[in-house]
């Protein structure tokens, strides 16, 4: 059995529950990539941060790499984040990313200036929106907006 296989066959155990929440284009899209930009929104708060390093470790669990980014610096406040340190303000320009994932994004400019910047890639690449606020106009094939949901990462967690 694959890593990978092992790694959704466990999940799968735990979260039977909860996996029909989960649409099946965004449970596709992330199995498929292998190099995953992971966005977060600009002047970053605990859920955007904490949603984008739960898509960041759910890319590694089923075999990736990925990159979180914030186009801000995150601020001290947030340093007791596992992981937060991963935070990097560009994505890297030698990775050959497959999926753009933004997290908490009630609004695709809300990524802020790193959306501007990087505009060539982020319109590039295949893209997952995951977010839970009513407010937000995606209407990608795979963006899982969730208003009923607290917080972006109790999505991610789910």
């Amino acid at each position: 059995m694959s890593d990978d296989a092992s790694v959704l066959r466990d999940a799968s155990a735990l979260l039977g529950p909860y996996l029909g929440d989960v649409p099946d284009i965004v449970v596709e899209r992330l199995r498929g990539a292998r190099r995953v930009l992971a966005v977060s929104h600009e002047n970053p708060d605990a859920d955007t941060l904490g949603a984008t390093l739960g898509v960041v470790a759910l890319a590694e669990a089923l075999g990736g790499v990925a990159d979180a980014v914030c186009t801000d610096p995150v601020p001290a406040l947030y340093d007791f984040i596992a992981g937060v340190e991963r935070f990097r303000t560009d994505p890297d320009p030698d990775a050959a990313y497959d999926l753009l994932v933004i997290s908490d994004c009630g609004s695709l400019d809300r990524v802020g200036a790193v959306g501007l910047r990087h505009a060539d890639l982020f319109a590039r690449l295949p893209r997952v929106v995951i977010d839970h606020h009513a407010s937000n106009d995606s209407t990608g094939d795979a963006d899982w907006i969730e208003p009923h949901s607290a917080a972006t990462c109790e999505m991610v967690a789910v």
